[in-house]
């Protein structure tokens, strides 16, 4: 799912790391707890500011991968005056950050292959700024409602496969045998046909 999103001019990623979180917190309604980028968010600035929201950082200091590493990070403290730069990079050598950071390429990357190869979207066909912008948060609420459809279905599909249980519901003296699914379809019946009036 995309948490937050927005469209700017700049070529270059290390001032976009803040209204990046900005956007999350107005459009998610929360900060996010972690944030996890490649190395062109890195900088002094970046992380201090992640520092200062109390939000866990995983930001790539440099184009070295830090998946699927062979030998472990180098052991013992930092020397007096390392920056945040090689805090991070430190902190990205060790198992959990090398852990944490291989996710980025099952989470962050898919969204952008499932948007241009899956959807056809390959350039804007508005003009402007500001209709870019809109045009880029239909795709990417397009992109999220498909992806809640699916996990719908597939959620369905699993409760379908499911055997059947006891189920105690609705009036408190009610007991009997049905599918976890048909609760659930039965209550939604319920909540829209009171709340329709039917």
């Amino acid at each position: 799912m995309i948490v937050g999103q927005n469209v700017t001019q700049a070529t270059n990623d290390k001032q976009q790391l803040v209204p990046a979180v900005e956007a999350i917190k107005e459009q998610a309604g929360q900060k996010p707890q972690e944030v996890l980028t490649d190395s062109g968010y890195c900088s002094e600035a970046n992380l201090k500011y992640l520092e200062k929201k109390k939000i866990e950082g995983f930001v790539a200091t440099d184009r070295e991968s830090y998946r699927d590493r062979e030998e472990p990070g180098p052991r013992g403290p930092l020397p007096q005056g390392a920056t945040r730069v090689d805090h991070m990079r430190r902190k990205l050598q060790t198992k959990m950050g090398a852990a944490i950071y291989s996710r980025r390429k099952t989470i962050v990357e898919p969204v952008f292959g499932q948007i241009k190869q899956a959807r056809g979207f390959r350039q804007f066909l508005l003009r402007g700024l500001e209709k870019v912008q809109g045009e880029w948060a239909m795709i990417c609420l397009t992109h999220n409602i498909l992806n809640y459809i699916g996990f719908v279905m597939d959620r369905d599909r699993r409760e379908q496969e499911r055997p059947f249980i006891k189920v105690r519901a609705i009036s408190g003296r009610l007991s009997t045998s049905i599918a976890p699914s048909l609760v659930g379809r039965a209550l939604t019946g319920c909540f829209y046909n009171s709340v329709l009036g039917c």
